[in-house]
């Protein structure tokens, strides 16, 4: 259904069905977290059973953090194996990483480009074409003035001349 339809049936843009799902994503999280269902069921071992705990073993000792590392992980895989199919049927492929994340070649963003330029290529012939009349149009306009200065008695142009420009003196 294209973007415009979606805005007359008043339903939200892609930027408002994003944060509609993040919402939905942080509130079915809080819910696992709260009834204490997987991946919040773990039980981890406690801080107390270490005699000199690492960074890691503080971290991972809580069942909620541990809980939020296992759901992180499953959506990451989930995350690979869906938007894989996705990218490929789209036609968009993935190019690197680098500061910016992970950056994609986006094909319908370089259909927009290459419509944008063919417009602007189109205008340009429109522009070339203009131009092209109005110097036909000058031309016989002179050519016009040439042969009535002569009927009136000037002096005629030497054949050689009739095409040059002159150039100012300076």
């Amino acid at each position: 259904m294209p973007r415009k339809r979606h805005r007359q049936l008043g339903w939200p843009g892609l930027r408002g069905r994003q944060q509609i799902a993040a919402v939905f994503v942080v509130a079915a999280a809080v819910v696992l977290a709260t009834q204490g269902d997987w991946p919040f069921s773990g039980k981890p071992h406690p801080v107390s059973d270490y005699a000199h705990p690492t960074i890691w073993q503080l971290l991972f000792s809580d069942r909620i953090t541990l809980g939020l590392l296992r759901l992180s992980l499953v959506g990451l895989g989930f995350f690979v194996v869906v938007s894989i199919p996705a990218l490929v049927v789209a036609g968009r492929w993935l190019k690197g990483f680098g500061t910016g994340g992970l950056t994609a070649d986006d094909a319908q963003d370089a259909q927009k480009q290459i419509a944008d330029m063919k417009k602007n290529l189109d205008d340009a012939k429109t522009q070339l074409d203009v131009a092209k009349s109005r110097v036909s149009t000058l031309t016989q306009e002179r050519d016009q003035a040439i042969a009535l200065a002569e009927a009136h008695g000037a002096p005629k142009r030497p054949p050689s001349a009739a095409g040059r420009r002159r150039r100012p003196s300076s």
